[in-house]
């Protein structure tokens, strides 16, 4: 009788342990949902690095966009797509995600304008390949 409301007690604190587990993880789900939405539709986002290769070479790797899979972690495939606009489109698949990077700015090393002096400059627009949550 002793021992069977010991595992009755110890069952029903594992029980409250997982309900109170769950309960955690919906309301940080939830909370995390909020916090997304708070973000601006639109956003810029850069990254700096320095590298031993010569401006050139960095240009060329970081343009050659069907490359992006034998060096860019994530990156399954990379494929061109019709233009929009005038503006060159990719499919870049990241296991089972795919999203349509469009370039919208392209000023290669030295015809970037005084302010990007000899790095030169691209910016894309990205969007869910299946109107999915991810754009910017």
């Amino acid at each position: 009788m002793v021992q069977a409301l010991g595992m009755a007690q110890t069952l029903w604190w594992i029980g409250s342990l997982l309900v109170a587990l769950i309960a955690l993880l919906l309301i940080a789900g939830v909370l995390l949902h909020i916090l997304g939405k708070r973000l601006p539709q639109e956003h810029r986002a850069h990254a700096k690095i320095r590298l031993r290769r010569s401006t050139q070479d960095v240009w060329n790797a970081i343009t050659n966009f069907e490359e992006y899979p034998k060096w860019a972690p994530g990156v399954t495939a990379m494929e061109r797509i019709d233009d929009e606009n005038g503006l060159t489109r990719f499919r870049q698949t990241m296991g089972r995600n795919a999203f349509v990077l469009t370039i919208t700015k392209f000023a290669p090393p030295g015809e970037g304008g005084s302010n990007l002096g000899p790095r030169g400059r691209f910016e894309t627009t990205i969007r869910d390949d299946h109107d999915g949550p991810f754009s910017g």
